[in-house]
C-alpha cells in the first residue's frame, strides 16, 4: 500500500506528547514522513516494511496480537480525530441555526 504525500503535514509529537502540542522546531527534523507501507503475511507473522520520505527504511516482524493492537491504536486515534471534527462541525451548525 502507498501512502499520500506527508510533506505538507505537521510534524509528529514528541514521544509522550499530545499532537496538539506539537510545534514546528526552527532545527531540521530528523523525523522522516512517512511514504511507504507494505505488510505481508509470512509464516512467522506478518512483515511490515516502512520507508521514510528520504530513504530511510525498517522491516519488523509482528505476530497476529502485535498487528491487532496496532490496528486498534490506529481506530481509536481515527474516531477521536473524527469526534472532535463532529464537535466542531455540530457546533458551526449551532451556531448558524441560532443555537447556543
Amino acid at each position: 500500500m502507498s501512502l499520500p504525500s506527508t510533506k505538507d503535514k505537521p510534524p509528529r509529537p514528541a514521544p509522550g506528547a499530545a499532537a496538539h502540542q506539537v510545534e514546528r522546531q526552527a532545527v531540521a527534523d530528523p523525523i522522516e514522513n512517512l511514504s511507504r507501507l507494505t505488510v505481508t503475511q509470512t509464516p512467522d507473522g506478518c512483515l511490515m516494511e516502512i520507508q521514510g520520505d528520504r530513504g530511510a527504511s525498517i522491516a519488523l516482524l509482528a505476530s497476529a496480537e502485535q498487528i491487532d493492537a496496532l490496528a486498534t491504536s490506529l481506530d481509536d486515534l481515527l474516531s477521536e480525530n473524527d469526534a472532535a471534527a463532529d464537535e466542531v462541525t455540530d457546533g458551526a451548525s449551532d451556531a448558524r441555526e441560532g443555537r447556543p
